[in-house]
């Protein structure tokens, strides 16, 4: 005797629905695969091109901070210039009174130091500038005689080239025309000179 078999016994069970997160994340995992390499490269495109402009126009179309500090001894105060330089975001700074001698330095990470000492090699007088290390310039030779210390560079800013310079005139040496015409008959028409000139008033 033959039993019948419902005809929905005998199909076959229906396929369990697609986690559609599932879906979503391997489709989402799959585009980053190809979209990462293109952004990665776009990038390095970018960054190449605005390297490229900043080796050709340094400090285009920027300002410069800059500020003067008689130091009376640098040595002495070097936390206190590195700390005003970071928090300030200086580029430059025109330092008076050094005291260095030529065996004297000091570095501040992320800054170069440029200096003129006094003539006869002793603690006394000089300068320095200290340039931030992506302010791309050149260093002019030092003007170093006992009434004037001076330490300057020449840079570009907004195209147009410059001369900036830090300059020390001791108390004791009174300054003629003749003295000051000697020094900035060195430099260019276009300068920002910052120092202690120990200029008193007469009256």
């Amino acid at each position: 005797m033959h039993k019948s078999i419902p005809i929905n016994h005998l199909q076959s069970p229906p396929s369990p629905t697609p986690d559609i997160t599932k879906v979503l994340t391997s489709f989402i995992d799959e585009l980053k695969s190809l979209v990462n390499p293109l952004i990665s490269l776009l990038t390095q495109v970018i960054s190449s091109i605005l390297n490229k402009k900043n080796e050709n126009n340094s400090y285009t179309n920027q300002s410069l901070s800059i500020i003067l500090f008689n130091a009376n001894g640098l040595k002495n105060h070097v936390n206190e210039v590195q700390t005003v330089l970071y928090d300030k975001r200086i580029d430059i700074a025109l330092i008076t009174e050094t005291h260095f001698t030529k065996h004297s330095y000091i570095s501040i990470p992320g800054y170069s130091l440029l200096k003129s000492n006094h003539p006869d090699s002793t603690a006394h007088g000089g300068v320095a500038l200290i340039i931030k290390s992506n302010l791309k310039f050149h260093s002019l030779t030092n003007f170093c005689h006992n009434y004037i210390q001076a330490c300057a560079i020449k840079i570009s800013l907004n195209n147009i080239p410059f001369v900036i310079a830090a300059v020390y005139c001791p108390p004791r040496h009174y300054l003629t025309n003749n003295d000051l015409n000697n020094y900035f008959g060195t430099i260019s028409n276009n300068f920002i000179v910052g120092g202690d000139y120990n200029a008193k008033h007469q009256s």
